[in-house]
Formats: structure tokens, sequence, C-alpha cells
């Protein structure tokens, strides 16, 4: 079942390899925010509830667990295999690295069940036409709002499940993924020794990092802002190293370049809101390379519902360190 975490908070987990590998959009599930609630966790620190999925995560979290086992029972059915247990209510661990993960559920192949890359019927083998599968089958159940795909990406379930055959032994896996509450689709992977190997480098380094408290190196403004959350007002103006110069370069740059842009874009807006006038609606037709092409130009009315006067309740002062660099050229003459 898909509810309650099963694994402990201060190592890695299955379901937290794509944050450790960095391929998550989300962030909340970032490599700074997984390493930070690992760390903290082992200091003794309580972080099993800190996790705040988005509306869009929370809603297909919940209907997971309102469907899994119908979902899971429809792929079993559907792709012939047998002795399925859904019912996994514990942690599996790594026999070689520091390594947990929960099933979603498990069957068996027989000694080979023979499966063909079948997309009008919802089944896909990744990376070939056909699957000759046998031993233990390690599922995985997904479920999101998302349109169809033809490949899942690799955080939405694929490196999980690599995570998971490893731990087991087992050499397939099945990602039964239903999209927007209408759509079924069974991918059947192979242990992928590539990702399993690349997975076992990144394990190791994740361990050593929250043993050692050594943070990633920042690549965004919001994980810098989770390593260090704090700054020491009477602290001494540190001596920045050669290189930042070029940094601060890039950032100025960027500066200027965003601001002429943005100024670029709001006049083209204006003006195209000039030939638009009233109407809601503006198209243009064009040919490109052979092609007709239609731009299509909304500018509709926002509605807003009439609300009650609010009284906004009190809060204690706090302080957050901000997430953009303040940065000014002082330039002082050489003294004689």
């Amino acid at each position: 079942m898909m509810v309650g975490k099963k694994t402990k908070d201060d190592m890695a987990s299955c379901s937290i390899l794509p944050g450790i590998a960095g391929i998550v959009p989300y962030e909340n599930m970032s490599r700074a925010n997984v390493l930070s609630r690992a760390i903290r966790a082992k200091d003794g620190e309580n972080v099993r509830d800190e996790f705040d999925p988005n509306p869009g995560q929370k809603m297909a979290m919940e209907l997971g667990d309102l469907f899994e086992n119908v979902i899971l029972e429809r792929c079993v059915s559907t792709l012939g295999l047998l002795m399925p247990d859904f019912d996994v209510d514990f942690a599996v661990q790594h026999e070689e690295i520091p390594l947990q993960g929960s099933m979603d559920g498990f069957a068996f192949a027989g000694d080979k069940l023979r499966i063909e890359h079948d997309p009008a019927n919802g089944i896909y083998v990744m990376g070939s036409n056909l699957a000759e599968m046998s031993g233990k089958v390690i599922l995985e159940c997904k479920v999101t709002r998302d349109y169809p795909e033809e490949e899942p990406k690799l955080y939405r379930g694929p490196m999980q499940l690599q995570g998971l055959m490893d731990i087991e032994g087992a050499k397939w896996g099945v990602l039964c993924v239903l999209y927007q509450s209408t759509t079924l689709r069974m991918f059947i992977y192979h242990r992928d020794e590539v990702m399993v190997k690349e997975i076992h480098k990144l394990v190791k380094d994740f361990d050593r990092r929250v043993k050692n408290k050594d943070p990633y190196p920042p690549v965004n403004p919001d994980e810098a802002l989770t390593i260090w959350q704090q700054a020491e007002v009477n602290a001494e103006p540190v001596e920045l190293p050669e290189e930042a110069s070029d940094q601060i370069e890039l950032i100025e740059l960027a500066s200027e370049s965003i601001k002429k842009w943005t100024g670029i874009k709001a006049r083209a807006t204006a003006e195209v809101m000039a030939m638009m006038e009233e109407s809601p609606y503006g198209e243009l037709w064009k040919d490109r390379q052979g092609e007709k092409v239609c731009y299509q130009v909304r500018w509709p009315m926002r509605h807003y519902k009439a609300q009650d006067e609010k009284v906004v309740p009190a809060k204690d002062a706090y302080s957050v360190r901000q997430k953009t660099l303040n940065i000014k050229e002082v330039v002082y003459e050489d003294s004689e």
C-alpha cells in the first residue's frame, strides 16, 4: 500500500533516488531538500510529516491510495502474472549498500512468460518488442494527472523500480501508471545494469554526505537557501576567491539581459493589445516552411468573486534569508 512511509528517514530509499540524482522538477524533492531531511532525521529531528506535496501531487497520492490494489490487480490479470501479493507492509533492505525500499506489490512469471509489446492494450515492453519474463516481478503503481506517455520520465517510477529490483534480486519489474483516471498503461522493465551501477554510486555518496553533513553544491538559490538558512548579522565579510569575479559578472550580465528583454516583451505585448482593443481573441495566420500556422492570442477577462472583509490575524516577528544577492560595485581610488 502507498499509505504511510515504511523506510527510514535518515538514509536513502528507492522513492527518493530521483531526488538524490537531481532529476526531480519539484523543489520539495530536490537534492538539497532530501539530503537536509536525512541529516536532520539522523540528528533525531522528526521530519516524517515535513514533506508538503503540491495540490497536484497530493491528489495523485490520494487517488493512488484509493485505486492501488485495483490497478495492480488489473495489471497482473492482463499480463498473466501468478501469485500476486499487494499487502507488503514492510521495508526491504539492500544487502550491500545503505538503501531501503517499500514495494507496492510483487508477483511471479513462472519459468518463462512471453509478453509482446502491445500499445493498443496498454502494454509497453521497454527497450524491446518482447519480454521473456521469469521469476519474481516487482510491481510499482503510479497515478498522475498528466497525459499518457510512451515512456515514463525517470523520476516517475522507473528509477525507483530499478532500485527495488536490485534490492530484491529481481530481473523484471512492471510500472503500472493510471493517467488522468482513464488510461492504464503497463511498462515492463528488465534490470538495467548501467542504472543499477549509477544507483550504487549515488547511494554511497548520499550516505557519506549524511554522515559527514556534507551538502551537495547548490545549483540554484533555493538549494543554497536550504543549506544556509541563516546569516550571522555580525559576521566578518568573506574574502571571496578570484573565480567569484566571473560569477558576479555573469549575474550582472544576466540581470541586464532580463531587464532588457522584459522591457521588450512588455512593449510588444502592449502593441498587440492595442491591435486587439476590446476583442478577447485574435488570430494571425502565417506560412512557415510549407505549413499553415495560426497564432491564437487571447486577452480574456479574469473574474473574481466578492469577498467579505477579513481581519488579518496577528503574526509573530520572524526573519528569513532572501533568495537573491544584492551586488554593488564600489570603486576605490588608489591612495598615493
